[in-house]
């Protein structure tokens, strides 16, 4: 009973709780020195599951992870939060999407270690705007990017957009360095790799395949790949795309589908279903394709 008291106080009493600082320094609650206010706060994330998928129900808004006795930071924002938090629930979620810091944390120190904090609710339309906001105020030490926008897809502004085009631009690389790196990724063994096939091999091939109707997505993807397939820049149906490597966390544009997929050393049609399947989760963990 004592320690539900004490919960209790502390909610009712939250917005004078500082994280990451003295609580001395400042009346109001503050993140890294800085005034912070918030809609709501859930202290035990494990045992007030039910609370926050019913509190947050087709709301959109800002929300923040803070791991207890790091003081760690992760802010990210959602048109609907009830969603997003039942993917940080699910275990199986999580494994899948181990390249983000947040949900290796998760794994690693449990539910209960963590508290979450609305930051706010707000329209669709404001939210790269106010989580900007919170990351430029709060600097969380958990995101991969130093920018909103993550990997579950958030779309950015017009202006956003232009200002990462402009940006990723600038590190265009020459063709004397993309056949370098067409080269370099040529000599490194991968599963899965596919053996030339002689013409005879591909004759039998598509004789076998006459006759057998093809389902909706294979037709799409082969009508993408063929729109994507050519090395001129200047191409009326060549589509070019953005790329963005976690690993090097560096963005580079490509004329083309194709081009992209002979210097990545992947298959063409891996990054035309990637489009098609609107897919969220980075290709083999590494790459995110945008088209431009």
């Amino acid at each position: 009973m004592r320690i539900i008291n004490i919960i209790k106080k502390m909610k009712k009493n939250m917005n004078n709780i500082i994280l990451g600082i003295n609580q001395q320094e400042k009346k109001q609650n503050g993140i890294n020195g800085i005034i912070c206010s918030y809609a709501k706060v859930y202290l035990n994330v494990k045992t007030e599951k039910i609370q926050i998928l019913k509190e947050n129900a087709k709301l959109s808004g800002i929300y923040l992870w803070v791991e207890k006795e790091s003081g760690k930071k992760y802010v990210g924002s959602s048109q609907n939060l009830e969603k997003r938090f039942k993917f940080y629930y699910n275990i199986n979620d999580l494994k899948r999407n181990t390249f983000m810091i947040i949900c290796r944390a998760l794994l690693n120190h449990g539910y209960s270690n963590f508290s979450l904090f609305i930051l706010e609710y707000c329209p669709i339309e404001n939210l790269y705007e106010r989580e900007k906001h919170y990351f430029d105020l709060l600097e969380p030490e958990y995101n991969i990017l130093k920018e909103p926008g993550n990997s579950f897809g958030f779309k950015h502004s017009d202006e956003s957009k232009t200002k990462m085009r402009e940006a990723a631009l600038g590190r265009k690389f020459s063709e004397e360095t993309l056949e370098k790196m067409s080269i370099a990724q040529k000599g490194i063994p991968k599963l899965g790799l596919r053996v030339p096939k002689s013409e005879e091999t591909k004759g039998k091939i598509s004789d076998s395949l006459m006759g057998i109707p093809k389902t909706d997505l294979h037709k799409a993807a082969l009508s993408i790949a063929m729109i994507g397939n050519t090395n001129s820049k200047n191409h009326p149906n060549s589509q070019e795309i953005e790329v963005f490597d976690l690993e090097t966390n560096k963005y580079t544009i490509f004329p083309s589908l194709h081009e992209a997929a002979r210097v990545l050393n992947i298959r063409q049609t891996a990054i035309s279903k990637y489009f098609l399947r609107n897919q969220i989760k980075p290709y083999k963990g590494r790459y995110i394709f945008k088209k431009i």
